[in-house]
């Protein structure tokens, strides 16, 4: 996936957020697992989630 339209879609998606999943995305854009973890590790590249903690399943929003 790229840094395009869609991304910036999703991307304010998530700022409304406090915790964000992988299925939490794959759900609200119908996208597939491989997208969705690209979607998630670009995220984390832009510093808007926090990188992966074991005690949680899903990511902090950083960027509100």
């Amino acid at each position: 996936m790229k840094r395009d339209a869609k991304y910036e879609q999703i991307k304010a998606f998530v700022k409304t957020k406090d915790y964000v999943t992988l299925t939490d995305i794959q759900r609200a854009f119908k996208l597939g697992f491989n997208d969705s973890l690209s979607v998630y590790k670009m995220l984390e590249e832009d510093k808007i989630i926090a990188p992966k903690n074991e005690k949680y399943v899903g990511r902090k929003v950083l960027a509100h």
